[in-house]
Order: C-alpha cells, then structure tokens, then sequence
C-alpha cells in the first residue's frame, strides 16, 4: 500500500466530512491526492524525486488527531 494511500485512509477516518477529489499521478509515481474540508482545501503529496510524502492544509488538523 502506498504511503499516500495510508495517510489518507488516516484523513478519512478521523475527519468528518471530509470530501475525497481527484488523485493526480505524475510519470515519475509521484501523487497528489485533494481534498475538500469547509470550502478549504487539503493535499496529500507523495514527491518521487524528493523523497516525501507531506501534506499540505488550509484547514489546522491537530484537532482531527488530538482526541
């Protein structure tokens, strides 16, 4: 299982709401897998050429994973 598809079996299970948008695949296997929350939006990015996966949030998560 990919490192993308991990982190956002996490983001669907602890935040309500949250609408599931496209996944973008680029040459390299690099992923961007979006998300709607609140009219903001929420990207999980797995870099092939970096080597990272991070996310990027207009939202503030901590709370999501803070119970």
């Amino acid at each position: 299982m990919s490192w993308v598809k991990n982190t956002s079996i996490a983001l669907e299970k602890n935040i309500p709401n949250l609408k599931k948008e496209e996944l973008l695949e680029d040459v390299d296997g690099s992923q961007w897998q979006f998300y709607i929350l609140k009219n903001k939006e929420i990207v999980v990015r797995n870099d092939c050429c970096i080597n990272e996966l991070y996310i990027e949030s207009d939202v503030d998560l901590i709370p999501y994973f803070n119970r």
